[in-house]
């Protein structure tokens, strides 16, 4: 049978894990996690000492470990590349690497699993704000998020930003939702393993 990777996460309601879980069901990899961290900065270091063999990150948060050539980027859990210097334009992404696989379904849960990280930020404003003051913030976030250079700033910067209008993130906002149902037995399965103690804690 295949050795198992070894992931680390700080808990099962962590980004990481559900990221790590799902992205690796996506892909049909054999896995365990190793969790119990206090931080992620805690699982980078696990890296580092041998512990464990994939971390889940943001490019920001990892980057002078990357360009100090102490972590090697795997794998974007996007749909394009990041566009920085520091990560080859080769590096694989995760919709590349499940298309690649030819199943429709874990096709759908990686790209399920990109609306669902993608859809955690959003820009907000009071729900009585009156209705042409709403639409004028729109349209100038839109405007500036959307500007050539401040795309090209922020992808230098290792903070690349992929705007969505609100129509876009409603829309994304609706999917994950009506997929959680496929997605939830992914995370419960890999929180169940823990404690059931057959993975590492």
């Amino acid at each position: 049978a295949p050795v198992p990777l070894v992931f680390a996460a700080r808990n099962v309601a962590s980004t990481s894990f559900v990221s790590l879980a799902v992205g690796a069901y996506a892909l049909n990899l054999p896995h365990e996690f190793v969790v119990g961290y206090e931080s992620n900065r805690a699982t980078r270091l696990a890296a580092l000492r041998g512990e464990v063999d994939v971390v889940s990150m943001d490019l920001s948060s990892g980057l002078k470990r990357i360009e100090r050539q102490e972590l090697r980027p795997l794998m974007q859990i996007s749909e394009r590349g990041y566009g920085h210097a520091s990560v080859s334009p080769d590096l694989p992404t995760l919709l590349q690497k499940a298309k690649n696989r030819i199943d429709p379904h874990r096709l759908r849960i990686a790209q399920t699993l990109l609306k669902l990280l993608g859809s955690n930020r959003l820009f907000v404003a009071p729900a009585d704000l009156p209705t042409p003051i709403s639409i004028c913030l729109q349209n100038a976030l839109a405007q500036t998020l959307t500007s050539p250079s401040v795309v090209q700033a922020l992808e230098s910067r290792a903070a690349p930003i992929d705007y969505a209008p609100r129509a876009q993130a409603v829309s994304d906002l609706h999917a994950v939702y009506a997929a959680l149902p496929e997605l939830a037995p992914i995370v419960a399965a890999a929180a169940d393993r823990l404690r059931r103690g057959t993975d590492g804690q």
